[in-house]
């Protein structure tokens, strides 16, 4: 794999931080109901970086697998934190002028 290749991947990995902070904002509303299905792909996801260690791929692919189930994991996980996290949010109130 050559070098232009691993940054991409690392800045996938670098993106899915506002990836998954954009998701959860603008999704507020389900991620309370979808707690259980970050919960679950964050499990499958880390399930398939483990798995992936042990098959004998290439090394290329094997990174590709390995980097692409982290940056699921990354986005998946911030939006369950955030879905925890939603009763912090601030409504703000229009000020009345007279």
């Amino acid at each position: 794999m050559n070098t232009i290749q691993i940054a991409l991947l690392m800045l996938v990995i670098l993106l899915a931080l506002p990836a998954g902070l954009l998701l959860a904002k603008a999704t507020r509303e389900e991620l309370k109901d979808g707690r259980k299905a970050f919960v679950s792909i964050i499990l499958v996801s880390i399930a398939v970086v483990l798995v992936s260690l042990f098959l004998h791929l290439s090394n290329e692919k094997k990174l590709f697998l390995v980097l692409s189930m982290i940056s699921v994991a990354i986005i998946s996980g911030i939006s369950l934190e955030k879905s925890y996290n939603s009763k912090k949010i601030v409504v703000k109130k229009k000020i009345k002028r007279r």
